[in-house]
């Protein structure tokens, strides 16, 4: 049982560095004003990652622009 949560953890932890990975390349590569939401950076967002971008906004060059109609975040590359 114990081992059976160990490799849960880990293949959890696993897809978040990439998930992180893959949408911080996203965000660097976009032009400076951009304006996007989660959903343009992964196709099935992890729930935990929209709260991992509104924590490090600072470091990954974004800010809170607005809620879209359906109460999302936008973001904008600053």
């Amino acid at each position: 049982m114990c081992q059976a949560i160990v490799k849960i953890w880990c293949l959890n932890k696993e897809l978040m560095q990439c998930f992180g990975t893959q949408s911080r390349k996203k965000i660097e590569s976009m032009p400076s004003g951009e304006k996007f939401l989660l959903k343009d950076l992964i196709d099935t967002p992890p729930s935990n990652l929209g709260v991992k971008l509104y924590a490090h906004q600072k470091e990954l060059g974004i800010e809170i622009i607005k809620k879209d109609s359906s109460n999302t975040n936008m973001f904008k590359k600053l």
